[in-house]
């Protein structure tokens, strides 16, 4: 399961574009979850490669939503964070490399 176009979204400083891609991603990883839940079997991992456009919270009126801002149009060198449900969800925590997340997968597969 993919987000890319939270990514492109990112890149074309797009609010709206990637409110409703992560909407759409969400719905996605609900339903992946959901699976996981009655399958027993299934890991479901969710993270990213990168984040992309500085998005940045500006704070609003109390009444109102935050204001989004981007900062910039590029890939950013932020961390990101891993989130891990089933069968080996231990193995994926905390800080890590995204390099390490291929490598621990093949290792879960026994390849």
């Amino acid at each position: 399961m993919e987000g890319s176009q939270i990514d492109f979204a990112g890149h074309a400083r797009d609010e709206y574009y990637m409110l409703q891609e992560m909407y759409d991603f969400n719905d996605c990883a609900t339903k992946a979850l959901e699976f996981a839940k009655q399958n027993n079997e299934t890991l479901v991992l969710v993270t990213a490669d990168h984040a992309t456009g500085e998005l940045t919270m500006k704070e609003g009126n109390p009444d109102k939503k935050p204001k989004m801002e981007f900062l910039g149009n590029k890939h950013t060198s932020e961390m990101v964070p891993i989130f891990s449900y089933g069968p080996g969800s231990n193995e994926f925590s905390g800080i890590m490399e995204n390099t390490d997340i291929f490598f621990r997968m093949r290792a879960l597969l026994g390849l």
